[in-house]
């Protein structure tokens, strides 16, 4: 099935110079430990804490409205509390109003909706992770399966094309999305998030 244009408000947005397209209505902080490969999209009302660690984020990442990025932490021998990293690999959908606190995130993977990735939690390339699901601190999912449940059970294994089918899917979702466009709406250039840090 075609992917059918998925509009928002340009001037809602930043757009930068790899492609990444940015709402203005996300609460980011720590925007130095945030780096971002190349064609991502964050819609609105995602809160991603760069503040308490690195987040490294691979592209055609697409984070849905809602989305809730915040690093990992461990209680160290003196009872002080050590935040770890998170990366997400490439060609991932987080979908809407979910909560991810992993260490890892591979790549051509597919999270449903109102998921709570638990803390440690590392998610293997070519996964699906159905809506609604409760993953546990220090879950290990192993590629080409399907979870889902509260708590996250094994559903089913993922053939090897899936990596194929998710990157496909990735892609699609972020040429679909684009701008508005009306008859008094001029063209402009879009300045770069600011704070951020993008690599090229």
């Amino acid at each position: 099935m075609e992917q059918q244009p998925i509009y928002y408000d340009p001037s809602l947005y930043y757009e930068t110079q790899t492609g990444n397209k940015l709402c203005k209505k996300n609460l980011i902080r720590g925007s130095d430990n945030i780096f971002i490969y190349g064609k991502v999209i964050m819609q609105q009302k995602n809160i991603i804490r760069g503040d308490l660690g690195r987040i490294n984020l691979g592209k055609y990442l697409i984070l849905c409205e809602g989305v809730t990025l915040r690093p990992s932490y461990q209680v160290q021998a003196n009872d002080q509390i050590k935040y770890s990293h998170i990366t997400i690999g490439d060609y991932v959908i987080i979908d809407s109003n979910s909560i991810i606190q992993a260490q890892k995130i591979g790549s051509n993977v597919h999270i449903g909706k109102n998921c709570i990735i638990g803390h440690r939690a590392n998610i293997s390339d070519n996964v699906k992770i159905l809506d609604d699901t409760i993953i546990p601190p220090d879950t290990v999912i192993p590629p080409y399966t399907v979870y889902g449940g509260k708590p996250a059970r094994y559903i089913a294994e993922l053939p090897e094309t899936v990596s194929y089918i998710h990157r496909e899917q990735a892609i699609k979702y972020y040429k679909s999305f684009q701008p508005k466009r009306t008859s008094d709406t001029k063209e402009f250039q879009f300045s770069s998030i600011q704070g951020s840090t993008v690599q090229q």
